[in-house]
């Protein structure tokens, strides 16, 4: 993956492309690498999105090479010894694919599967009664900010119901209230 990230695309909307490219059958018991100067470009949390994704493309596991994001990240977080370990450079790929990232959009996920993907904008008429944000790749600060910045850059009064999720999987419920929560 490389090319810069457009605005109001996110890692979400990364996997998302991926998924409906290959399926939610096509990385069925296979490791998925994320590689290219946008994934480098990706904050920890964003990272954390495409490989905890993987999930819903039958993948096992996720794997973005580690660099001096993961290094800061992880200073904080352990004191013991760790070596980092790198795809082999011999390594042979099942399938390679690569994604220009300054072309994608923001994308949707329909009903009832996450390779069931539409553009953003495809569904500006679909009537929103209700707004989830939340589970383990969309209960981090970074959505609630995207989120937040897509409402206000509506200029529209939203009145759904919002239910917000956080990581520690603490819901709260936001009748008509737009704003930016912790």
């Amino acid at each position: 993956m490389d090319g810069e990230m457009p605005d109001y695309v996110l890692a979400k909307d990364l996997i998302l492309q991926m998924i409906g490219e290959i399926s939610v059958s096509g990385a069925t018991y296979k490791a998925m690498e994320f590689l290219g100067t946008t994934v480098e470009s990706l904050s920890m949390e964003e990272r954390m999105t495409l490989c905890n994704m993987v999930i819903e493309a039958g993948g096992k596991n996720g794997v973005v090479p580690a660099d001096s994001t993961t290094f800061k990240y992880l200073e904080d977080k352990t004191s013991v010894p760790y070596e980092p370990v790198y795809s082999d450079v011999q390594a042979r790929y099942l399938s390679e694919y690569r994604f220009d990232v300054s072309k994608l959009e923001p994308l949707v996920a329909k009903p009832h599967s996450p390779d069931n993907r539409a553009l953003a904008r495809e569904c500006k008429d679909v009537k929103i009664d209700r707004v989830y944000i939340g589970s383990c790749t969309g209960g981090k600060t970074v959505d609630f900010f995207a989120a937040a910045k897509v409402f206000l850059a509506s200029g529209k009064k939203c009145w759904h119901e919002l239910l917000i999720e956080d990581l520690v999987g603490r819901i709260k419920s936001y009748g008509g209230i737009i704003g930016i929560f912790f």
